[in-house]
C-alpha cells in the first residue's frame, strides 16, 4: 500500500500583517482550493491599536469557481468576531473545521477602524484529511 499523505507540506499564508483601519476596512484573501482535503486548521494572530470596535472574520467557501462566496455557518465560525478589548495585547488562536467547498477564502471585516484605530491580522491554514 503507497503512503498518501494526510497533511499539506507547507502552511498555506492568506494574510500577514494585514491591518484595517479607514482604508480599507475590509479584506478578502485569494481564494485557495480545498478540493484535495476535508478539513483544515485556521491559524490567526488579531492585535488592535487605538479604540477600533470589532473585527469579524469569516470562512468562506465557492462551489462555482469564486463567482459566489458562501459564509460558513458551523459553530463559532457564523460569528467569530474579536472585540478591542479582547485583542488589545495579541491573540493567537488555532481552530479547525471543515472544508465545505471547491475553494475557500478568508474574509475580515473591521468597524469602528479609522487612521488611528486600526486591527492588525495575520493567518494561515493547513489543511488535513
Amino acid at each position: 500500500m503507497a503512503y498518501e499523505p494526510k497533511r499539506i507540506p507547507t502552511i498555506v499564508t492568506l494574510e500577514e500583517d494585514q491591518v484595517l483601519d479607514d482604508d480599507p476596512t475590509s479584506k478578502n484573501s485569494d481564494p485557495v482550493p480545498t478540493e484535495s482535503y476535508t478539513h483544515f486548521a485556521l491559524f490567526l494572530k488579531v492585535l488592535s491599536a487605538g479604540a477600533p470596535t470589532d473585527i469579524v472574520f469569516k470562512i468562506q467557501f465557492s462551489n462555482d469557481g469564486g463567482t459566489t462566496w458562501w459564509d460558513l455557518q458551523n459553530d463559532f465560525f457564523g460569528d467569530l468576531r474579536y472585540s478591542d478589548a479582547a485583542v488589545a495585547t495579541v491573540v493567537n488562536e488555532v481552530m479547525d473545521g471543515p472544508c465545505s467547498g471547491r475553494l475557500l477564502r478568508l474574509r475580515a471585516v473591521g468597524t469602528g477602524t479609522a487612521v488611528s484605530d486600526t486591527f492588525t491580522y495575520s493567518a494561515y491554514l493547513e489543511f488535513y484529511r
